[in-house]
């Protein structure tokens, strides 16, 4: 999920985004089902 950095790796940012443009869920959900904030989350999609 992420580096040692705290850096999401390229293949979650992938499947994030991939989630964000296919789910009906809202982002602030999927962030929390992620594990990252909504903020984190609006960067990636």
């Amino acid at each position: 999920m992420t580096t040692e950095r705290g850096h999401c790796t390229e293949k979650f940012k992938r499947e994030a985004m991939r989630l964000m443009k296919t789910s009906d869920k809202p982002i602030a959900q999927l962030a929390r089902d992620l594990g990252v904030t909504t903020v984190q989350a609006t960067i990636l999609g």
